[in-house]
């Protein structure tokens, strides 16, 4: 009897700690796609409307700058994420929460998409 219960505890502590770094890798996904300047395909170019050009030099925003109307998704930036995404599916913590992390995903792959059309 107590050594079930000792089991359900070790178990459950498991489960717990298993939820929290899938939590947190999930948290961060955004760290790839935000509409930062440095996660913009236009970020340093010369068709980057936030970035000049005085004397030959660059000057502009950080590249933690809230991104312009013209931002978009550098492509690579998309294909980091995904492959997060991924690895967070694979794991066997995800049925506690998955259906609310898919509808998550699922925007935001709908957000990208509309985004990068415009």
């Amino acid at each position: 009897m107590i050594d079930e219960l000792i089991e359900n505890m070790v178990e459950a502590t498991s489960i717990r700690f298993g939820f929290e770094e899938l939590y947190q890798k999930i948290l961060k996904l955004d760290r790839w796609t935000n509409k930062r300047c440095g996660n913009c395909d236009k970020w340093m170019c010369c068709n980057c409307p936030k970035e000049y050009n005085v004397k030959g030099r660059n000057k502009g925003p950080s590249m933690n700058e809230f991104g312009c109307e013209l931002f978009i998704v550098k492509s690579y930036q998309i294909k980091y994420r995904q492959e997060e995404v991924n690895e967070i599916l694979k794991s066997k913590y995800i049925k506690y929460f998955k259906e609310d992390f898919l509808k998550l995903h699922k925007v935001f792959a709908e957000e990208t998409t509309n985004h990068n059309k415009t």
